[in-house]
C-alpha cells in the first residue's frame, strides 16, 4: 500500500486594500491670506537669510570694538558712568562725556553671559534689520524687486566702510534707518507718537549720532515747507499744511526725548 504525499501549498496571499488617493482639486486651502507670502517675499527671505549668514562667519574687526567693551566693563564694574577718562594715561584727568556707554554695557554684558559669539549674532542681527526695512519700505514703494534689490546694493557700497567695523555708530546707524522707515510711511498711525520719542530716548544713550535723526526730522519738515511755497506760493497754505504740524510737532518731541539720559 502505497501513500501519496500532497505538495505543500504555499499560503494565500490576502488581498491588500489600497488606500485611496486624495482629489487635490477638493482639499480646500485653510492659510489666511495675509499669512500667505508671495514669491517676490520667499526671495527677500533668502537674500536676506544670506545675508545674516555671511555676516555671523566673519570675524569682527578689532580697531574700536574691544576697546568700547572696556568701557561697558569699568561701567558695569563701578555702576556709574566715568567723569574723567580712564583709560588713556595721557588723557587721564580730560572730561569725558560718553554717550555711547548703553551700546558699551549691552555689549558687554551680551559677550560676558553669552560669549564672543554673541557679539557676531549682535553685530550680523544689526546690519540685517538695517537691510529689512531697506527692503521693506523700497519695495512697499516701487513694488520692484530689481530697484529694491538695487538700492540696496548702493547702501552696501555706499555704507560698507562703515558696517565693516562692530561699534556703537552701528547702533546709530540700525536708529536712523528705523526714523526714515516712520518718516516715509503713507499711513499715520497713533503709536508713531509713541515710538518717535522711545527711538531718540534710546538712541540718545546709544550714540551720539541722535543729532543727525534730528536734522532729518527737520529736513522732512524743510522740504515740505519749501515744495508747498513753490506749488502754492502762500504762506497760508504752509501754516494750515497737516504734513508740516506734523513734521515740526515730531522734531519738538524728539529734542525733548533726547534730554532723557544721563547728562541731561
Amino acid at each position: 500500500m502505497t501513500a501519496v504525499m500532497n505538495p505543500p501549498q504555499p499560503p494565500r496571499a490576502e488581498p491588500t486594500l489600497q488606500a485611496p488617493i486624495a482629489n487635490a482639486s477638493m482639499l480646500e486651502d485653510k492659510v489666511p491670506e495675509h499669512l500667505k507670502a508671495s514669491a517676490t517675499t520667499a526671495g527677500f527671505a533668502v537674500v536676506l537669510g544670506l545675508l545674516f549668514v555671511f555676516l555671523s562667519f566673519r570675524p569682527l574687526w578689532h580697531t574700536d570694538l574691544w576697546g568700547h567693551m572696556a568701557y561697558g566693563r569699568l561701567i558695569v564694574a563701578t555702576k556709574s558712568l566715568p567723569a574723567t577718562e580712564p583709560l588713556m594715561p595721557l588723557s587721564a584727568g580730560v572730561p569725558l562725556i560718553d554717550t555711547a556707554w548703553l551700546s558699551q554695557v549691552i555689549g558687554f554684558e551680551a559677550m560676558s553671559r553669552l560669549g564672543n559669539t554673541s557679539l557676531s549674532f549682535l553685530y550680523a542681527a544689526s546690519i540685517t534689520a538695517m537691510a529689512l526695512l531697506l527692503v521693506w519700505r523700497g519695495y512697499q514703494r516701487t513694488q520692484s524687486a530689481a530697484i529694491t534689490l538695487a538700492g540696496l546694493l548702493l547702501w552696501f557700497w555706499g555704507c560698507w566702510q562703515h558696517l565693516n567695523i562692530m561699534r556703537p555708530q552701528m547702533a546709530g546707524m540700525l536708529c536712523f534707518t528705523l526714523l526714515l522707515t516712520l518718516l516715509t510711511s503713507r499711513h499715520r498711525r497713533t503709536w508713531h507718537w509713541i515710538a518717535l520719542p522711545v527711538l531718540f530716548a534710546a538712541w540718545a544713550n546709544l550714540h551720539g549720532s541722535f543729532v543727525i535723526g534730528l536734522v532729518l526730522l527737520a529736513g522732512f519738515a524743510a522740504g515740505r515747507m519749501i515744495d508747498l511755497a513753490v506749488r502754492c506760493g502762500d504762506f497760508q497754505a504752509i501754516r494750515q499744511d497737516s504734513h508740516v504740524r506734523r513734521y515740526v510737532l515730531m522734531l519738538e518731541l524728539a529734542a525733548v526725548s533726547v534730554l532723557l539720559n544721563p547728562y541731561g
